[in-house]
């Protein structure tokens, strides 16, 4: 893992309805996950009986969480409910979305965890992966300000938080956390298939917690 100082950090963009407003947030300090939870790693937790075997394996995709050949690549075809279990049996916890942001971007509200320039060199994405993921912290160019690995591309990942295309107008400065409901979870990070615009830190995508695919995986944080 690694550690994220407390502080203030700027969240946001100016691109999408959703991410706006722009504005400050202020976070206690944590963990995260240097790296997306492996397929290796699921499968330690389903040995010991904290998770329950992937319902929805597609090998293709990288996702078979028993296949030693995709042991060190994310693991994907996962619901909301199955990475917070996973994080829990850990010890850890699923981050929120402002932990996620912050740790992807730093303070300096960089566009992308490396800077403010994209370069291809530097994500598995879609002008790169052939829309399969990587091994983790492949590309350790695109490392984020604090040397989280694939905090762009490679898979979107699950966050805590329920979404709201409005939340930003009414997030609470210090710690937030989300909605207190709805049907909708928050996905950040972009995917194998994204472009340069999908990379970008302030980049938010809402899924039904009960939805799954080749393209989504998770890490967790404390």
């Amino acid at each position: 893992m690694v550690f994220v100082p407390a502080g203030e950090f700027t969240m946001g963009g100016q691109i999408l309805p959703d991410e706006q407003p722009v504005h400050t947030v202020n976070l206690n300090g944590f963990w995260i996950d240097t790296y997306e939870v492996t397929n290796a790693l699921y499968h330690k937790c389903v040995e010991a009986g904290g998770c329950q075997p992937l319902q929805n394996v597609s090998t293709a995709s990288g996702s078979s969480d028993d296949d030693p050949a995709q042991s060190n690549h994310p693991v994907t075809q996962i619901i909301w409910a199955e990475a917070d279990q996973y994080c829990k049996w850990a010890g850890k916890r699923l981050p929120t979305e402002a932990e996620w942001e912050k740790a992807a971007r730093g303070t300096d509200a960089r566009t992308y965890p490396w800077g403010n320039t994209f370069d291809a060199a530097w994500v598995n994405s879609a002008y790169n992966s052939g829309l399969l993921t990587t091994a983790v912290g492949s590309y350790p160019a695109g490392a984020s300000p604090y040397g989280a690995l694939d905090m762009a591309g490679n898979v979107w990942e699950w966050v805590a938080d329920w979404y709201a295309e409005n939340y930003y107008a009414q997030s609470p400065r210090d710690n937030p956390t989300g909605p207190a409901s709805s049907r909708l979870k928050v996905a950040r990070g972009g995917g194998y298939g994204g472009t340069e615009a999908v990379m970008r830190t302030s980049q938010r995508r809402s899924m039904y917690p009960d939805e799954y695919g080749g393209f989504l995986g998770f890490r967790c944080a404390r």
